[in-house]
């Protein structure tokens, strides 16, 4: 039995095209019984964001390929997508499931959601009873192996996201951001991915500085957790908020008690707006903080509403300002900054720039732009390179051993037809014997073990040429004549 790959992946396919063959729970089912109506013997349908692909198992690939092509077009009526598909089968197919499961074909290389997917598919496929011998070893050893790199590599822990690789930068420069009080200034998907890593590193301030305090609101919220709370800030003479309703102070026991019940619901909330979907993810990837999870050990955080009017009132108790609006000018001029009794660092992540570059002349203030992450994000991507490629050696080794695997799985049959007739040998050579002589139960099983392992010894040389045999036809050759000199096909 051989393994084969058809589907479409963000590497052969634009997003419509990959919609297209979106599965769904109930369209798995029936297209796995669809296929095995065809012929396959074993099936697996992934279906994520980022890639729809039919895992199958079957003895004739020359046969089932077409048919599995065929009917997945038909399924969805997309005959005229098939160009998109694309194959693998043999030991492409094994290196294929592999490399997927450990985040290396990812769209963000060396992502780790995309192997509890990977495992959700074939746990699904397995309770639906789709699957055998060759796609349970199979998907657990792509598990085993992805495993195994994300616990020796690390890949997704070094950072590519430029709001963490910022975040991590001022920390460094603060001396840790545990306390701290930092200022947000625009709410769009680069400052949503900061407010996470900013709670995750223990800020103890955090303003969200936006025209739309609606949507500052929505986005606090999104990320409630225990020990956080939530307050408009009034005391820098707030202009109000009449879009959300929101006065004054959120209670904290409030705040903790949908906190409690906020973490999936919220990171799905955050998904929808960032436009990261349940499959392999963005390029701006949420890459969880060393620390993540223990703000309760660092105590209590705040997060404050403020008016896009207030930022320049913020900048006096502010430690830092993490900016990244969408304005087609300068928002933060040298001219303009107030009296600071304080050192302040700038982090502008902002394209075209959010800072005058003339404010880092100010004196106790520093200025970090994307050109002084740049450098950093480039050793990031060149290291994860170089752990991709050591990831893609080990996938290498391990689609070699899976290939012989399978090879060897071809002959199960023909051995077990050997052993099959040895053992009929067995028994009538001891009822033959056992109706000759007077034998104690004891002899009779010293006698029968005694046959047994006669003919064990006689099958055993053909039996390992079988399973050494390194090729498809060398294995169909030894069949045929074993098969002929044992008489197994009668």
């Amino acid at each position: 039995m051989e393994l084969a790959i058809i589907g479409v992946s963000h590497q052969t396919a634009p997003v419509d095209v990959r919609s297209v063959f979106a599965f769904t729970d109930s369209q798995k089912i029936d297209f796995m019984a669809r296929i095995q109506n065809l012929g396959v013997s074993e099936a697996v349908v992934l279906s994520t964001c980022n890639r729809s692909e039919v895992y199958f198992a079957g003895d004739d690939l020359d046969k089932l390929i077409p048919l599995v092509k065929k009917e997945l077009t038909a399924f969805f009526a997309a005959e005229d997508q098939e160009k998109y598909l694309s194959v693998h089968r043999g030991r492409e197919a094994v290196r294929q499931l592999f490399r997927v499961a450990s985040g290396l074909e990812s769209m963000v290389i060396g992502e780790d959601q995309i192997l509890g997917q990977v495992r959700q598919a074939y746990e699904f496929a397995a309770k639906m009873g789709a699957t055998g011998k060759v796609l349970n070893k199979m998907f657990l050893e792509a598990v085993t192996l992805a495993k195994r790199i994300k616990r020796e590599l690390k890949i997704s822990q070094v950072p590519l996201s430029v709001s963490y690789i910022g975040i991590k930068a001022l920390a460094e420069a603060l001396g840790g951001l545990k306390g701290k009080k930092i200022a947000l200034v625009g709410l769009g998907k680069m400052n949503l991915l900061s407010l996470k890593y900013l709670l995750d590193e223990g800020a103890g301030l955090i303003w969200l500085c936006n025209r739309d305090q609606g949507k500052a609101l929505a986005l606090a919220r999104a990320e409630l957790r225990p020990g956080v709370t939530i307050r408009l800030e009034e005391s820098l003479d707030s202009p109000g908020c009449g879009c959300c309703g929101v006065k004054g102070f959120i209670p904290a026991a409030g705040v903790e008690r949908q906190a409690a019940g906020a973490g999936e619901g919220s990171r799905a909330r955050l998904q929808e707006r960032t436009g990261e979907g349940p499959g392999e993810g963005p390029a701006e990837v949420m890459e969880p903080g060393p620390e993540a999870g223990a703000l309760a050990e660092r105590g209590a955080a705040e997060i404050r509403l403020a008016h896009f009017n207030q930022r320049y009132r913020l900048l006096a108790e502010a430690d830092a300002v993490v900016t990244a609006t969408a304005s087609p000018h300068t928002i933060f001029r040298a001219n303009e900054l107030p009296a600071l009794n304080k050192p302040l660092l700038f982090l502008d992540i902002a394209l075209p720039r959010d800072v005058e570059e003339a404010v880092s002349l100010v004196p106790g203030v520093t200025l970090l732009d994307l050109d002084d992450l740049k450098k950093q994000a480039s050793e990031n991507l060149n290291r994860r390179l170089e752990l991709a490629a050591e990831a893609g050696r080990m996938t290498e080794e391990a689609a070699e051993e899976m290939t012989a695997w399978l090879l060897r799985s071809r002959v199960d049959p023909s051995i077990q037809s050997i052993n099959k007739k040895c053992q009929v040998i067995t028994e009538d050579v001891t009822a033959y014997l056992f109706g000759k002589l007077q034998l104690t139960e004891k002899e009779k099983r010293l006698v029968a073990k005694v046959v047994a392992s006669g003919l064990q010894r006689m099958i055993r040389e053909p039996v390992l040429k079988l399973k050494e045999a390194r090729s498809r036809g060398q294995q169909d050759e030894y069949i045929r004549v074993i098969e002929e000199l044992f008489d197994l096909k009668g």
